[in-house]
């Protein structure tokens, strides 16, 4: 009888970082990225063109031809060490449109039309194939890191105590009665979540029942990266700062700090 125990081990194997950074439209999401080294953008967008420094596919048109350029990553040899999805928000369009393809009837246009309410859930199903296949190979096997950027979107909430609010959140299939969702599964998945914003701070408006509270910007760009605060969605795996200026640098310095082995706390990623 093996004997199982004998496996465990304090030393871990090399594995790159999951990152995952969201952020309002023209922030710079896609000029951070481009200052990591060894770089390489599955271009989705096409907004590429005013930073000629960055490594990059042609816009890629087709979930199939997405799934193409990863297997070329696993299978081929290069010297990228990082991926940078641009973004995230644009894949999940065409992994729906895949997904409507795959269903053979030209009557069906999007996941909506897909008979009962199976669209959503093929999506988050092809969504979690992704990540535990693709991504977790070139991340595990290639020691790739693997950085996800994505737009911003605003959504409300309403808590079971207390007054309804505003917060930011990646522009991704959510529904605050569904846990199985595409948010849900990056959000499992990532080692860091990071929201880039001018300064936050939330408002209250109103009186009484017509009270309500607003997550509010201004000032400077930060990267957030702790779930201290209810007018978005972060959070990390290990101990980083709440804040920082939204630069590649500064993402450096607490990244070396947060993998110092005297500082081995570590900060739960936000729900």
């Amino acid at each position: 009888m093996s004997n199982l125990l004998s496996t465990i081990s304090k030393e871990k194997k090399k594995a790159g970082l999951r990152i995952f950074l969201y952020a309002p439209p023209k922030f710079g999401k896609s000029r951070f990225a481009a200052e990591i080294p060894n770089h390489v953008f599955l271009n989705l967008e096409d907004g590429l063109s005013a930073i000629p420094e960055a490594n990059a596919t042609p816009r890629i048109k087709s979930f199939e031809e997405f799934k193409d350029y990863l297997v070329a990553l696993m299978e081929e040899e290069h010297s990228y060490r990082t991926l940078v999805i641009d973004t995230v928000d644009w894949l999940e369009v065409l992994i729906s449109e895949y997904i409507v393809r795959m269903q053979r009837n030209p009557a069906y246009k999007a996941l909506t039309d897909i008979p009962f309410g199976k669209g959503y859930p093929l999506l988050v199903a092809e969504t979690r194939k992704l990540i535990n296949g693709e991504l977790e190979y070139l991340r595990t096997e290639k020691g790739m890191n693997i950085v996800c950027l994505a737009h911003s979107d605003r959504k409300t909430i309403t808590p079971p105590i207390g007054e309804a609010y505003d917060y930011y959140a990646p522009k991704l299939y959510a529904k605050k009665d569904k846990d199985d969702t595409t948010m849900a599964a990056w959000k499992e998945w990532v080692d860091i979540i990071g929201f880039g914003n001018t300064r936050i701070f939330t408002k209250s408006s109103g009186e009484g029942f017509n009270e309500k509270t607003q997550a509010v910007s201004s000032g400077d760009k930060f990267l957030y990266l702790t779930d201290k605060n209810p007018a978005f969605i972060a959070g990390s795996r290990y101990k980083m700062p709440d804040a920082i200026p939204f630069t590649y640098q500064a993402f450096c310095e607490a990244m070396a700090n947060a993998l110092n082995p005297n500082n081995n706390e570590t900060t739960e990623k936000g729900e």
